[in-house]
């Protein structure tokens, strides 16, 4: 099967915070073959490789110096329609917002609070996606993905995944050693809204009986709100994951400041094998952005890279600095975060 391969590849074009960098080879597959096809040549070259999607969630802090593959496998194939729900495979290569938006037009239910999320479906699991009261976890069945070493086909099931907020076994004993392929979601065909999160439900105040196109709109209005487009100025969208902390900490930091909005947060939704956990054992999830913007850094620059005025979550990149000197204004966000609140953020990007 051939392949057509574009060396000493630019990518400023194909990561959201268009950093300057490029890579040794550079190649688009459209189906799990080629996907093969491509990992064996790269084996056979003894180049690393790097799988990517729309570079919504990866920061370049230098070249790639191997092969990076290009998902683009298409599908969306109902496996199971039943009177209550529907089962389906998605090609890890399918937008994601595009995938909403045909379950919203069918009256499925499931994904309509993840809407506008950038991004490929082959990136959801990974980063377990998650916004306003959902996560990908909720809906997904399975995930599909070929083993970098021996292109073997694997499928894992949710269990198997370990997810846990914003993270999963893809980020884990599997980082970079997978090539997701696919992921089946169930989906229900019964209105089951979920408005717990404050923002959304504030939107829908005065709706008695939201619907799921009611849901999805509120949610992409939200974010338009308060998200910039990557395609207008470059980001990665929330740079840092919301630090969960002990339910001591957050007491104290309750008492040096009583404004301070929090998520009170069960263990085993935190970890996946802290199931057994004391109930007790609270923990307590912060926003991140309420952090970063009491600390003054809304707004703020250094060098060409600078905390959105609007969002203090988003970092942007408007004058293209490279990936070392995005990585350095975060180091400094993390570290004063650190010094006033003794809280550690984390880096959602995946930094390469």
């Amino acid at each position: 099967m051939t392949l057509n391969f574009t060396f000493d590849a630019p990518l400023v074009k194909l990561n959201s915070l268009a950093v300057p960098a490029k890579c040794k080879a550079l190649v688009e597959v459209n189906s799990a073959e080629q996907m093969i096809t491509a990992l064996q040549h790269a084996k056979n070259e003894t180049w690393a490789v790097l799988i990517l999607g729309e570079g919504s969630n990866v920061l370049f802090t230098e070249d790639y110096p191997g092969l990076v593959i290009l998902n683009r496998i298409k599908g969306i194939e109902v496996l199971e329609d039943c009177d209550d729900s529907v089962v389906l495979r998605v090609g890890s290569g399918e937008n994601w917002h595009g995938l909403v938006e045909t379950t919203v037009n069918n009256d499925w239910f499931g994904l309509e609070n993840l809407a506008l999320i950038p991004g490929l479906v082959g990136a959801a699991p990974v980063q377990n996606i998650g916004a306003y009261g959902c996560e990908l976890k909720d809906t997904l069945v399975s995930v599909s993905y070929l083993n970098l070493l021996d292109q073997k086909l694997v499928e894992l099931d949710r269990q198997q995944c370990q997810f846990s907020y914003r993270d999963s076994i893809f980020k884990k004993t599997l980082a970079g050693k997978v090539a997701i392929t696919s992921v089946v979601l169930k989906l229900s065909k019964t209105a089951r809204p979920n408005i717990s999160y404050p923002s959304l439900a504030k939107a829908l105040e005065g709706i008695d009986n939201p619907t799921l196109k009611s849901v999805f709109d509120a949610v992409c209005e939200i974010r338009l709100s308060k998200l910039p487009s990557p395609s207008h100025i470059p980001n990665a969208g929330s740079f840092f994951k919301n630090p969960i902390v002990d339910l001591n900490l957050y007491q104290e930091l309750k008492r040096n400041y009583p404004q301070l909005p929090a998520f009170f947060v069960p263990p085993h939704s935190i970890n996946a094998d802290a199931v057994n956990l004391d109930a007790r054992e609270q923990k307590v999830k912060l926003p991140a952005a309420w952090l970063i913007e009491q600390a003054g850094w809304k707004g703020k620059s250094i060098g060409r890279v600078t905390v959105h005025q609007s969002q203090a979550l988003v970092i942007i990149n408007p004058e293209r600095a490279d990936g070392e000197a995005v990585l350095r204004f975060a180091r400094a966000v993390q570290k004063d975060i650190n010094d006033k609140f003794s809280v550690q953020l984390e880096i959602e990007p995946q930094i390469i």
